[in-house]
C-alpha cells in the first residue's frame, strides 16, 4: 500500500495534493488512492495505457511493490509542499535532500593592505594581501585562470594586471561570457565575500567545478591565490526524480553493468536478484550446487541423443532414403564412441560417461541413473565436472587456462602443450622530462588525452607556474571523471608519467596540445604529441607461434592447439611450463557436431552440397535431353508436313491424269 511506502521511507503520509504528469495536473489522495489507481491516473494523463504500472520485487524476504513510469513526473508549483511530500511517498524523490549548488571557497583570507580590512571588489590588486602577506602584484603581472565548469568544460584565460586594476576587474575576467566561467553552457560566477574568494556553480546538483589562479610576475617568479575547495563552500547535490539506471556491481574485481536487477549471465549457472545498493560494501555470495538441474540437463541430452539414434536407424536401414550412407553411419558411431570411450587427457576413476550414471542399455538406448549421478556429485564433484566439461591444467602459477574451441585437440597425459613466452604484454607507458613547475610566457596551454581502448577523451589546462603535483592531480581527476583507464604519477626523477591500466596494443592513448595565446610551454613536459600503445604477449603453444592479444595467447590455426587460449600474467619472458587439455565428454560431442555440421567443412554439409551439385547436374542433363528431343520432334514434324504436301500434290496429279485418260477414251469411241 501507499501507507506502507511512506512508512518505509520514514516520512508522514501526505494529504491530498496535485502533481504534474507530462505537464498535466493530476490529483493524488492517499486516503483513497492505491498505487494501482495512481498508475491509472498517470496513464490517463499521458494517453498511454502502458506508461505507468505497479511492479513487485522480492525485498529482504518479503514482496514489495513500486510504481514505475516512463512519464515525466514533477511537483506542482501551486501546491509545492504537499506535492513534494507526495513525490517522496511515491518513491520518486529522496526525502530530506534539497538541491544544493556547488560553491568553492578559498582557504586563504584576502585583505586590503592600505586599510587592513577584508578585501572587496574595490581593492586594488597592487594592495592585495593573502593571509596577511602582500602578494606584490604589479603592472604587467599575469594571472592565469584555469579550471572546469560544473559540466567538466575546460576554462583557460589570462588576466594582465594594470596600474589601477582592482579585484573586481579580476572577478569580471573570471566571469567573462566569452572565455571565462560564464562562457560555457553551464556557467559559474566568482565573487569576494568577507575576504574570501568564492566560485558558485550556476546549476544545482553534482558538479565538477574547479578553479585555480596562478601568478607570473613580470619581474620574475610566481605565486598563486591558493586553493579553492568545496570544504570552504558547499558540495553540490540534487533533489531529483528517481531516474532509470542500469544496475552496477563488481564481481571478483570486474565491473558488471546490466539493465535489469535480475542478472543471469555474469556467473555461469547463477541468477542474482539485486534488492538494494550498498556502495563500498562487499557481500560474500555462497553458491550452492543444484544436482537436480545437472540431472535434468543430462536427461534432456539423453532424450536428444536417442532421437538422433532413432533418425539414423530408420533412415539408414535397408530401403531407407539414406541406406548405406557412410556419413550417417560414421556420425552414429562417433557419437556413441564419445560416450563409451575413455575421455582423452583424463586420468583416474572417472573416464567415461557411464561412471557418472549416463549409459546405454542392451538396445543402445541412452538413459541417466540420477541416483548414481547425484551420489557422485556429492562426493566427487570436481571429477564429474572434468569428465563432462573442457578443462585446462597449467603447470605454472602465472599461466591461466581461459578457453578452447572445438578445433583444439586434447593432450595425452605424457605430452601436454609446452608454453614459451618470448615477450610479455605491457600497457602503454609514457614518461616525460624532469620538471619542477610548468613554464609558459602566454596563456595557459591545453593538454588533450584520448583513451584508445574506450574512445573517451578530455583536456586539462597547463598554466605558468603550476607544479608537477598539480598537473598529476589534474590528470588523475580527468581520468576518474571520464572513466579513462589511465593513471598519472610523478616519478622519483620528477617526471610526468602516464600509464595505461590494461596491457596490449589495443589499449593506449594519444596526446595532443593546444598552445595558449602568446606562448607554448608544452615541450618542457617531454611528452611528444602522438599515440602511445602497449604491447601484446608473444610466444608459442605446442612449439608453434600463437596469436597474442594483451596478456592472452591463442594457439595457431592448423596446429593441434588451435583455439586454445591462455593468459600469462608474469613479468618476464621465459618457459612457462605446460598445459594439459581435456575436452571432456561435452567437448568431444561439440567437436563431433562441428565436424558434421560446420559450414563448408562439415561432413553432412559437404554431402548436402554434393547432393545439391549432383541434382543440379541431373537437372541440366534432363533439360539438355529435353531440348534435343524437342528439336528432333520439330524436325520430324517438318518432314511429315512436307511429305503430306508432296503426297497431296501427287494425288492431285494422279487425279488429273485419270481425268485426261478418261477423256481420251471417250473421244476414241
Amino acid at each position: 500500500s501507499t501507507a506502507a511506502i511512506a512508512t518505509l521511507l520514514g516520512i508522514p503520509l501526505p494529504g491530498p495534493s496535485s502533481i504534474r504528469v507530462n505537464g498535466q495536473i493530476i490529483r493524488v489522495d492517499f486516503s483513497v488512492d492505491s498505487l494501482a489507481t495512481v498508475a491509472q491516473k498517470i496513464n490517463a494523463a499521458t494517453g498511454d495505457a502502458g506508461s505507468a504500472s505497479v511492479k513487485s520485487e522480492a525485498f529482504n524476504g518479503s514482496t514489495a511493490y513500486r510504481l514505475s513510469t516512463t512519464a515525466t513526473i514533477e511537483g506542482d508549483p501551486a501546491d509545492a509542499t504537499n506535492s513534494a511530500a507526495t513525490l517522496a511517498a511515491l518513491g520518486f524523490t529522496k526525502p530530506g535532500r534539497a538541491g544544493i549548488t556547488q560553491v568553492l571557497g578559498s582557504a586563504s583570507a584576502f585583505t586590503d593592505a592600505t586599510s587592513g580590512a577584508s578585501a572587496d571588489a574595490t581593492t586594488r590588486l597592487s594592495d592585495l594581501s593573502r593571509d596577511g602577506t602582500s602578494m606584490a602584484l604589479a603592472t604587467g603581472d599575469q594571472i592565469s585562470i584555469g579550471g572546469t565548469s560544473g559540466d567538466g568544460s575546460t576554462v583557460n584565460k589570462t588576466f594582465t594586471v594594470g596600474a589601477n586594476s582592482t579585484l573586481g576587474d579580476l572577478l569580471t575576467a573570471i566571469n567573462a561570457s566569452d572565455s571565462g566561467f560564464g562562457a560555457n553552457t553551464r556557467s559559474a560566477s566568482a565573487a569576494i565575500s568577507a575576504g574570501h574568494l568564492t566560485l558558485t556553480d550556476g546549476t544545482a546538483g553534482d558538479s565538477r567545478l574547479a578553479m585555480s589562479l596562478s601568478v607570473t610576475h613580470a619581474s620574475g617568479g610566481s605565486d598563486s591565490f591558493g586553493a579553492l575547495s568545496a570544504s570552504y563552500g558547499s558540495t553540490g547535490r540534487s533533489r531529483q526524480l528517481v531516474a532509470g539506471a542500469d544496475a552496477q556491481l563488481m564481481i571478483d574485481g570486474q565491473y558488471v553493468t546490466r539493465g535489469s536487477n535480475t542478472i543471469s549471465d555474469a556467473i555461469s549457472g547463477v541468477t542474482m536478484s539485486l534488492t538494494s545498493a550498498e556502495i563500498g560494501t562487499a557481500v560474500d555470495v555462497t553458491i550452492a550446487r543444484d544436482p537436480d538441474a545437472i540431472a535434468k540437463t543430462l536427461t534432456d541430452f539423453a532424450t536428444s541423443y536417442n532421437a538422433v539414434r532413432s533418425f539414423i536407424n530408420s533412415n539408414g536401414a535397408a530401403g531407407g532414403p539414406l541406406a548405406n550412407n557412410s556419413t550417417l553411419r560414421s556420425m552414429g558411431s562417433s557419437l556413441t564412441s564419445s560416450l563409451i570411450s575413455n575421455v582423452t587427457g583424463l586420468s583416474g576413476s572417472y573416464l567415461t560417461a557411464a561412471t557418472a550414471g549416463l549409459q546405454h542399455d542392451s538396445k543402445g538406448t541412452l538413459s541417466l541413473d540420477a541416483v548414481t549421478l547425484k551420489a557422485k556429485l556429492a562426493t566427487n564433484f570436481d571429477d564429474i565436472k572434468r569428465l563432462f566439461t573442457m578443462t585446462g591444467a597449467p603447470s605454472d602459477s602465472e599461466v591461466s587456462f581461459v578457453s578452447a574451441r572445438t578445433t583444439a585437440k586434447a593432450t595425452q597425459p605424457a605430452a601436454p602443450y609446452a608454453i614459451e613466452i618470448s615477450r610479455v604484454a605491457a600497457p602503454a607507458d609514457a614518461t616525460g622530462a624532469a620538471l619542477t613547475s610548468y613554464a609558459t610566457s602566454g596563456d595557459a596551454d591545453t593538454m588533450t588525452i584520448k583513451d584508445s581502448a574506450t574512445g573517451l577523451n578530455g583536456s586539462i589546462s597547463l598554466a605558468n607556474g603550476e607544479s608537477l603535483d598539480t598537473i598529476v592531480q589534474r590528470l588523475n581527476g580527468l581520468f576518474g571523471a571520464q572513466r579513462m583507464r589511465l593513471t598519472a604519477s610523478r616519478t622519483a626523477g620528477n617526471q610526468l608519467r602516464i600509464l595505461g591500466s590494461d596491457a596490449g596494443s589495443s589499449s593506449g592513448f594519444t596526446i595532443a596540445y593546444t598552445a595558449g595565446a602568446g606562448g607554448n610551454g608544452t615541450a618542457a613536459l617531454g611528452l611528444a604529441a602522438g599515440s602511445y600503445g602497449g604491447t601484446d604477449v608473444v610466444g608459442t603453444i605446442n612449439g608453434v607461434a600463437g596469436v597474442g592479444r594483451g596478456q592472452f595467447l591463442t594457439g595457431a590455426k592448423g596446429d593441434a592447439s588451435e583455439g586454445v587460449t591462455i593468459q600469462y600474467t608474469g613479468s618476464t619472458a621465459r618457459s612457462a611450463g605446460t598445459l594439459a587439455l581435456s575436452l571432456g565428454v561435452g567437448g568431444q560431442l561439440a567437436s563431433i557436431a562441428d565436424s558434421i555440421s560446420a559450414t563448408g567443412t562439415g561432413s553432412a554439409t559437404t554431402q548436402a552440397d554434393t547432393a545439391d551439385t549432383q541434382a543440379s547436374a541431373l537437372d541440366k542433363r534432363m533439360t539438355d535431353i529435353q531440348t534435343r528431343l524437342d528439336a528432333r520432334r520439330a524436325a520430324l514434324t517438318k518432314q511429315f508436313i512436307a511429305m503430306e504436301s508432296a503426297m497431296s500434290k501427287a494425288q492431285s496429279m494422279g487425279n488429273a491424269l485419270t481425268s485426261q485418260i478418261n477423256s481420251l477414251q471417250s473421244s476414241s469411241k
